[in-house]
């Protein structure tokens, strides 16, 4: 979501060091092995990061662009990320708000909203949207900024993926965490802004809209 849909206004790097884990290792799966008392400190952090991100969020360059070609195309759009449902709601409303024809982000599954789905990179959330949509997850597309997080998530479901890149990649490869790219790692579609993204996709797939009325 952050880089993604929205502006990135999170410092990861700082995230990280506040939490006391290396860039280069997966940052809630670290948290998840610590002992209680320094696991409930480091999602105090991430909260707190969260919280003062949602205050400020902006819809990414290019999303009104995208809206109005998903909207044209009849393309279905979910949410997935690691943030907490409480920022992931704060997205799905500005996107509501300033674009208040498009259909709802739906589903919208974030870390802490469906307790038997794991966080990306596992690819649970992508089958499970595929199963509500009735269709399957090699039909689907994974748009993200995160070579670690997004791309390897799509690409372990099945699914196509287009990373936009935000400065992620650079940050994740930098620190050793997606240096070199592992082959699920790497997109099929590289592009700057979401505004670059429908053109990638009509000259790279073919696309068959999803009904959902069935």
């Amino acid at each position: 979501m952050d880089g993604t849909l929205t502006v990135a206004n999170l410092d990861f790097k700082q995230m990280y060091e506040r939490c006391g884990v290396d860039l280069s290792l997966d940052l809630l799966a670290e948290i998840s092995k610590m002992n209680p008392a320094d696991k409930i400190r480091a999602q105090g952090v991430i909260e707190e990061m969260e919280a003062e991100g949602a205050r400020t969020l902006q819809l990414a360059p290019g999303a009104l662009e995208l809206a109005g070609w998903l909207k044209a195309r009849r393309v279905p759009t979910a949410l997935v990320t690691r943030n907490q449902l409480v920022t992931a709601q704060a997205a799905e409303l500005l996107w509501r708000a300033l674009l208040p024809d498009m259909p709802v982000l739906s589903p919208l599954i974030s870390r802490d909203s469906h307790p038997t789905i794991a966080a990306k990179p596992d690819p649970a959330a992508l089958h499970h949207i595929a199963g509500l949509w009735g269709t399957s997850a090699d039909m689907l597309l994974m748009v993200g900024d995160s070579p670690s997080n997004d791309v390897a998530f799509g690409t372990r479901a099945g699914a196509a993926t287009a990373l936009i890149d935000s400065g992620r990649m650079y940050l994740e490869t930098s620190a050793g965490k997606a240096s070199p790219l592992k082959d699920d790692q790497r997109p099929d579609v590289i592009v700057q802004s979401l505004a670059d993204l429908p053109r990638m996709l009509e000259e790279s797939f073919v696309l068959d809209p999803i009904d959902l009325s069935r």
